[in-house]
């Protein structure tokens, strides 16, 4: 658990005890065993902005037998934020009332910070082509265009959905869009043998 970043918890919802794996002490900032894992304990750490989905998902769980799949910040001690994914299911007796509930949780934190940071960067090729009155035009390895600058929107007289996913030779005049194949072909081969 502690290599994959994840944890374990059962809460006895009859008993309010719950228990938490090592793991899950140490993504809530505590040594093992330090504390007495409790559900108001686990609340108390979610950040204030989700506490209340968090607490519905549970309590909604709990009653109705919801799936409880969600992700929420926790903020620890030291005021550190991780982002966690949580998923867990309840159990019921034979007349249907609830006895305990378990699950698992992951911390997503890294996972969300690359993904961030990969918006921010997109964000910022967004308006460099935007802005730029060069042409910039890219494409995949099938020859497919991904990305139709406004530059090139000027030059080309197409607005980019015309052209992305379109492979890059409908730019071109079609007297030489056969050759360009080959020669984009004979490249591809190239790099292979290299």
């Amino acid at each position: 658990q502690r290599i994959a970043e994840m944890g374990s918890w059962e809460w006895n919802i009859f008993t309010n005890e719950v228990t938490w794996s090592d793991q899950i002490y140490r993504m809530f900032g505590y040594n093992v065993g330090e504390v007495n894992p409790t559900y108001e304990l686990f609340l108390q750490h979610v950040h204030e902005d989700e506490r209340e989905m968090v607490d519905e998902a549970v309590m909604q769980a709990v009653s109705d037998g919801a799936q409880y799949d969600i992700n929420h910040r926790i903020v620890l001690a030291d005021g550190q934020t991780k982002v966690l994914h949580e998923q867990g299911e309840v159990e019921y007796d034979k007349t249907g009332a609830p006895l305990r509930m378990h699950g698992a949780v992951k911390d997503i934190t890294a996972i969300c910070e690359t993904e961030e940071a990969l918006r921010r960067s997109q964000v910022t090729l967004s308006g460099i082509l935007n802005i730029s009155p060069e042409a910039m035009i890219v494409t995949g390895e099938d020859g497919r265009i991904t990305i139709f600058s406004a530059g090139a929107e000027a030059i080309f007289g197409y607005a980019s959905e015309e052209v992305i996913g379109r492979r890059v030779e409908c730019l071109m005049p079609e007297s030489i869009r056969e050759r360009h194949r080959g020669l984009i072909s004979e490249f591809g081969a190239s790099e292979e043998v290299s």
